[in-house]
């Protein structure tokens, strides 16, 4: 009777174990730290050498600062991920002419993350607006660039491979749809907007929490894709789309030849920012029988 006993308190310790980790890692999970955003670079904002930096985006200046039509630019209609089930986890949709902020960039949801698990495939569906024109050549097609960075070591840049945090750089495992391209553009006469899916699965060689997502679209610009990013144009010129600091070009002239204490900014399109909070799987997060303490 006494072994009986023990048989059954043991397995009730087991089950007991197992189900207060499952009732309680949703609840862990929730309170994961925020990235460390300070230390990420952002297309609004220079390095923190520079002692001045011109920021300009203009396609959004003149719309939200005079009240023109967008003209020659490229917006972020909406950002999806779906899971695994092929169930809508996550959206943000916004408008198609009518940019964020007049740097054409912004932090969305900065207290709430993009739930997804490490070593799952997930659906990340981005829908662009390229505009060439508006009104007056919203029916041709140009040069737009669409980008997807993720800090997968969560280190506060997008510049590390094996992961690639380039997401969907060419020649990588996510390099179709294509990063740059000839597309069709958006407008009143023509809406086409611009639909890319990526299958991507969280790589399992990385460590839970929350660090920070990055999209990017431009006109035209930039349009070197060499990766992983080399050395400054000339010392001075970055069109590289692998640098994902700025949303078209940045000119640095703090440096020889010029030394004049400031640098450029430009953009041609809109960035966002998300959260993504990487979980642990359930599978891995249960104990094994040689875990448990009898």
């Amino acid at each position: 009777m006494i072994k009986t006993n023990f048989i059954k308190n043991r397995w009730v310790k087991q089950i007991l174990a197992m189900l207060f980790m499952f009732v309680t890692l949703p609840a862990v999970q929730s309170f994961a730290q925020l990235p460390n955003y300070s230390s990420y670079c952002r297309p609004d904002q220079g390095p923190a050498t520079w002692p001045l930096t011109y920021s300009y985006c203009w396609s959004a200046y003149y719309p939200l600062v005079y009240g023109y039509d967008p003209y020659y630019g490229s917006l972020i209609e909406n950002v999806q991920v779906f899971d695994q089930s092929g169930t809508l986890i996550f959206q943000n949709h916004t408008s198609p002419s009518v940019y964020c902020d007049i740097s054409c960039y912004k932090y969305y949801n900065p207290s709430t993350n993009i739930p997804v698990s490490v070593g799952g495939t997930y659906k990340f569906r981005l829908t662009f607006a390229h505009i060439y024109g508006f009104q007056s050549y919203n029916c041709t097609n140009y040069y737009y660039s669409r980008r997807l960075f993720i800090d997968w070591n969560k280190d506060g840049d997008f510049k590390d491979q094996n992961p690639d945090e380039w997401v969907n750089r060419p020649g990588g495992l996510y390099g179709t749809p294509v990063w740059r391209g000839y597309f069709n553009t958006w407008g009143p006469a023509c809406p086409n907007l611009d639909v890319v899916e990526y299958d991507i699965k969280i790589p399992e060689n990385i460590e839970p929490g929350v660090t920070l997502m990055r999209v990017m679209t431009a006109y035209y610009y930039p349009y070197y894709g060499d990766y992983p990013l080399p050395p400054l144009m000339y010392g001075y010129y970055d069109p590289y789309a692998a640098n994902a600091c700025h949303n078209a070009y940045m000119y640095d002239y703090t440096q020889p030849p010029y030394n004049y204490g400031y640098g450029y900014l430009y953009s041609y399109g809109e960035t966002e920012d998300y959260n993504l909070e990487l979980l642990l799987p359930v599978k891995r997060s249960f104990p094994t029988k040689e875990d448990l303490l009898y």
